[in-house]
């Protein structure tokens, strides 16, 4: 089996504010709680003025990993670059190390 790698997904938002965007909100933020849940995607942001969308991934592969971004429901409204990680912490892999013994 080979090992899984992180990719961050770095994203231009185009014309999300309009009305044909905001339609799949709805369907984009299942598909992506369905990703966390599966631990394919264990983080994803927007940013306020809906220009820009962050995520990283979980994946084999780059091709795997573009897999997983093709699905999302707003992939037409996006322009992007994804980029291997050599790491990522983050504050909930220190939390959840912590022993209560």
């Amino acid at each position: 089996t080979s090992t899984m790698s992180e990719f961050l997904l770095n994203s231009e938002l185009l014309d999300a504010k309009g009305k044909d965007f905001m339609q799949l909100v709805s369907n984009q933020r299942t598909y992506i709680d369905e990703m966390i849940m599966d631990g394919k995607v264990t983080s994803y942001a927007i940013s306020i003025d809906r220009t820009k969308l962050w995520a990283v991934i979980v994946a084999q592969s780059e091709s795997d990993a573009v897999n997983i971004i093709a699905n999302f429901p707003i992939i037409n409204f996006m322009q992007f670059e994804i980029h291997e990680l050599l790491f990522h912490n983050s504050a909930q892999d220190l939390v959840s190390h912590i022993s209560l013994n």
